[in-house]
């Protein structure tokens, strides 16, 4: 019975020495409204850029390409790389 109820205080402290820091530097609740119409069309402008950079279009037929791939799914042509190389055809 001592073990048991030394297990579960062992289990207590364990949970508070987790939460306790998660809990001490929560900002007050100050619940703003909803994103104004600038913010919203900034948020999706910084989402489209960030996209353009991640998926290349290819050169040839301006196809966007998933950001992993190497080679157009259209034309074949080799993607611009990290590397900076130039797109040639396959």
């Amino acid at each position: 019975m001592i073990e048991l109820f030394a297990s579960a205080l062992v289990a207590a402290a364990a949970i508070a020495f987790v939460v306790e820091p998660l809990t001490r530097n929560l900002p007050p609740d100050d619940r703003q409204g909803p994103p104004s119409r600038q913010q919203v069309e900034r948020a999706e402008q910084i989402v489209a850029e960030m996209a353009a950079r991640v998926s290349p279009a290819c050169s040839s037929c301006g196809t966007v390409a998933d950001s992993p791939a190497l080679y157009c799914a259209r034309c074949g042509r080799i993607l611009l790389g990290d590397r900076g190389r130039a797109n040639s055809a396959v």
